[in-house]
């Protein structure tokens, strides 16, 4: 009788048939059952692998690598949300949970992380800030070092002058002006342009924990090519009137009392998304976002009896007012 033997694997025992051969049997059959039993030991152990393979989605795949790489993460359990959505991004992303403290939005095609947040690093945190102020938070060249593997895997410039750095302390179990290091942060962004020209709501940002320097938010606006062409058919002139015309109409700046600025005279340009800041919501967006060379006019206005400013997008093509902000 055959003996079962098993051969462990990963997850799985595999049986195996040993043959026991006979001194009287010929070496002809022994080379057969030798042959046999290499070619159906492979077929079981290939198996494996190849289930391994297909169930690993690109997106997970591209969720570990972003961890390890960047952050020195290993992710054990990757749970996908079925939604697609358009918030902040302005592009279709779909939202994923990593071992139940790490939260990751990743485009469609799984090939790009666009946000990535620690869920439970003000917890995890607080024996690390306890009776500490600010003067104990890390440095700005601290913080910036932390990022700097992060920056790297990603293909981006390590050079920390190209990059805006800003110690911020929001946390909303404290009063902003208590000088205690509980949820203050460093922001390092860089402000992405096209061929020279701004891109407006294009930016990276990465979030380190002023208390531990670990990284526990990123946020990646890729830049969106524009949809016209770099030539302004539209005046600025008559830009600076369609734009007064269109916000002295908007309910928003009903009793705002807007009026152009005198910085607005420089004539920039820029790459604007179509997007109305001030009557409109990224939150529910169904549809990728849109943008446009556009020339900005700078308005002054005044609520609730303080002055501020704002900037209307218009086409410089067709005139149209392509949104604010």
């Amino acid at each position: 009788m055959p003996e079962l033997l098993y051969l462990m694997s990963d997850d799985s025992r595999i049986p195996v048939i040993r043959h026991f051969v006979s001194k009287e049997n010929t070496m002809k059959k022994n080379v057969h059952v030798l042959c046999c039993g290499t070619l159906v030991l492979a077929a079981f152990l290939a198996i494996p692998a190849s289930m391994t393979t297909a169930e690993e989605s690109q997106a997970t795949q591209t969720i570990k690598s972003f961890l390890s790489g960047g952050l020195c993460i290993e992710a054990a359990r990757v749970t996908e949300r079925p939604d697609v959505s358009y918030d902040s991004v302005g592009m279709p992303y779909k939202w994923y949970s990593v071992d139940d403290t790490y939260r990751l939005w990743v485009s469609l095609d799984g090939e790009k992380v666009y946000r990535f947040t620690h869920n439970r690093w003000g917890c995890n945190e607080l024996h690390l800030v306890e009776g500490k102020t600010h003067d104990d938070a890390i440095s700005e060249t601290e913080a910036f070092a932390s990022v700097v593997p992060l920056l790297s895997y990603l293909g981006f410039s390590t050079e920390q002058n190209e990059y805006e750095i800003e110690f911020k302390d929001t946390a909303y179990q404290t009063d902003q002006r208590i000088n205690d290091l509980w949820g203050a942060r460093w922001y390092i962004r860089k402000a992405f342009s096209l061929d020279g020209i701004k891109c407006r709501s294009r930016y990276l940002t990465i979030i380190v924990s002023a208390a531990s320097g670990a990284v526990v938010g990123f946020h990646h606006n890729p830049v969106i090519p524009p949809e016209n062409t770099l030539n302004p058919i539209v005046p600025y002139s008559a830009a600076e009137q369609i734009a007064l015309a269109w916000i002295t109409a908007h309910p928003y700046f009903a009793e705002a009392n807007p009026t152009i600025a005198a910085d607005s005279s420089q004539e920039q340009i820029v790459i604007a998304q179509k997007y109305d800041f001030y009557g409109e919501s990224m939150v529910g967006r169904t549809v990728p976002i849109s943008t446009y060379y556009s020339w900005v006019v700078i308005f002054d206005f005044v609520e609730f009896g303080r002055a501020y400013q704002c900037g209307v997008w218009v086409n410089i093509e067709t005139g149209e007012v392509v949104g604010s902000g």
